[in-house]
């Protein structure tokens, strides 16, 4: 993100920050740190940042099962640029639900799009919001129980 994604969104977005959270820093990504780039790490309550910014990125290379940190975001209203990585399995749209990012200069393009395109964000955001109540939350979850467990005859 900070090597190839973020100089091409600094050309088109200059005052533009990047907040970074996570536990378990690195020194050399603390070492990136400048007046645009702040690493938060570690937050206990994912809702205070979420209220807090305007467009959340997961330019992930590995990883497998839902991403945590997509959902909270789309939970809580905030659209969501990431990688086809952060996409799997999970049945999340580009440019339904998400925006997908396949290069860096795809990501940043579609960062920029999003944070000059009010209308698109307010779609994202809906359609994030609905996405969660669809798939993981309560209402949901309890009914795919019950539909397996009429399916086991239980």
């Amino acid at each position: 993100m900070i090597n190839d994604i973020w100089p091409l969104i600094e050309k088109e977005l200059p005052d533009l920050h990047l907040y970074i959270i996570g536990s378990n820093a690195s020194k050399n990504l603390l070492s990136l740190r400048n007046q645009n780039i702040e690493v938060l790490g570690f937050v206990e309550d994912p809702k205070d940042i979420f209220l807090k910014y305007r467009i959340s990125v997961a330019p992930l290379r590995y990883g497998a099962g839902m991403k945590g940190k997509v959902i909270d975001s789309m939970r809580y209203g905030v659209p969501c640029v990431i990688s086809p990585v952060a996409a799997e399995g999970s049945g999340l749209e580009n440019n339904h639900n998400v925006l997908i990012a396949n290069s860096p200069k795809e990501f940043a393009q579609n960062i920029v799009r999003l944070y000059n395109d009010r209308s698109l964000w307010e779609t994202l955001a809906k359609n994030g919001i609905d996405y969660c109540k669809k798939t993981i939350s309560t209402d949901a979850i309890s009914k795919n129980i019950d539909l397996m467990l009429d399916k086991l005859a239980l």
